[in-house]
């Protein structure tokens, strides 16, 4: 006999911010051409607002918002989980391995993803199917918050065979993991590889800046102190400046709509003094990659048009508005071109880009660097993947 092995991909698969598609889409990518053979892949979408959608649990929700009480609270909280649970034991019949293919997902402030994990692994506990987190991004740890103590209960199940994270490695291992057996390794988020993934190469010779727009209040709602206004200007004295030394600009988006009416506003406000810009907002991932392709170096806001053009050998300065992109620009090696807010003028952005348009990337660090994420998912294939459809095959 010779069974397919049933691999569940979860993640954030309907986002429109298109850096979560494209970490799902490589991730696929780098598992399958390590396991050659062929199988069956299922895709589960992790947002839990796409989830309890019944008549009556709005109903029950919108009481609860007029009622104000607790323990109707907590009711409704467990009616929710049990929606949930149920939606994914469906989804997750005759898997034998689930993987969540990375991005920020241990987090509990700004979003929480917790609940819709914790029904999944307890799923996948009761039927004894292997689970791995793969390239996990992880934004904080409060052992008084009762959502984040809710995922470092989940880690540590039994059925979670292997963890990798993209960046906090220290947060993850003493804070969260405590299992003895258990310990999580530092890889590359599987973006790295977006340029291979998707086919798609950079356009030689360009002579066009790309500048990435993030929502107006992405700092502000990460408790740093850069208003809308301020980032606007930001943005239009960098194209400003840059028009002036003769460049080429387009102004993109990762495809999330309120990154997109901001960027609607740039490029109106740059249209009242006399400046008309290119804007490009991408319709799907593989737009996102073809579109940083086009450009000689970008400075962007969000991480994943770093990543993509790291995959692309593109120039990249960020602008700093939460740990990832630090976390990111020390892992490649490019630390001084991701810039915190305590730096944020024109002139200091543009010189960092200018001085990294010169010298590029190490491409020695960056072939190690892509390569941990191969190490990893190969680890976890030889030890668990493999195993596994062996054992199938001899039933």
């Amino acid at each position: 006999m010779n069974e397919k092995l049933n691999i569940a991909f979860v993640g954030l698969y309907e986002e429109k911010n298109f850096g979560d598609p494209i970490i799902a889409k490589c991730t696929e990518f780098l598992f399958l051409s390590q396991i050659n053979d062929a199988v069956n892949v299922s895709r589960l979408n992790l947002d839990p607002a796409r989830i309890h959608t019944s008549f009556i649990f709005k109903i029950k929700k919108k009481l609860v918002q007029i009622i104000h009480l607790k323990k109707l609270y907590k009711y409704i909280e467990n009616e929710r989980l049990k929606e949930i649970k149920s939606f994914y034991q469906q989804k997750l019949k005759n898997i034998d391995i689930i993987i969540f293919v990375g991005g920020g997902l241990i987090k509990f402030s700004t979003q929480y993803f917790g609940d819709s994990i914790f029904a999944i692994v307890m799923i996948a506990q009761e039927r004894g199917i292997p689970v791995l987190f793969n390239s996990v991004g992880i934004e904080g740890y409060d052992s008084n918050n009762e959502k984040c103590q809710n995922l470092r209960k989940l880690l540590n199940m039994p059925i979670v065979k292997y963890i990798s994270t993209r960046d906090d490695l220290k947060t993850l291992n003493e804070c969260y993991l405590t299992r003895k057996d258990l310990k999580a390794v530092l890889v590359a988020d599987p973006a790295v590889w977006a340029a291979d993934c998707y086919g798609v190469k950079v356009t030689k010779n360009s002579s066009i800046i790309g500048i990435g727009i993030a929502r107006g209040k992405i700092f502000e709602d990460y408790n740093v102190n850069f208003s809308s206004k301020e980032l606007k200007h930001l943005y239009i004295q960098i194209i400003i400046q840059l028009i002036n030394k003769g460049y080429l600009i387009n102004i993109f988006t990762n495809g999330l709509e309120s990154d997109s009416c901001f960027a609607k506003e740039v490029k109106n406000e740059l249209l009242e003094i006399g400046l008309d810009v290119n804007m490009q907002i991408p319709q799907t991932p593989q737009d996102l990659v073809k579109i940083i392709s086009n450009y000689k170096a970008i400075i962007t806001t969000r991480l994943h048009s770093c990543i993509v053009a790291y995959s692309l050998n593109i120039p990249a300065v960020g602008l700093v508005w939460n740990h990832k992109l630090s976390f990111f620009g020390k892992n490649i090696g490019a630390e001084k071109y991701y810039i915190s807010v305590e730096n944020f003028n024109s002139d200091y952005i543009i010189t960092q880009l200018l001085d990294f348009m010169k010298v590029g990337y190490d491409l020695k660090q960056k072939e190690d660097f892509c390569d941990t994420i191969i190490k990893s998912i190969e680890n976890f294939s030889i030890n668990f993947i493999i195993p596994y459809k062996n054992s199938l095959n001899k039933q």
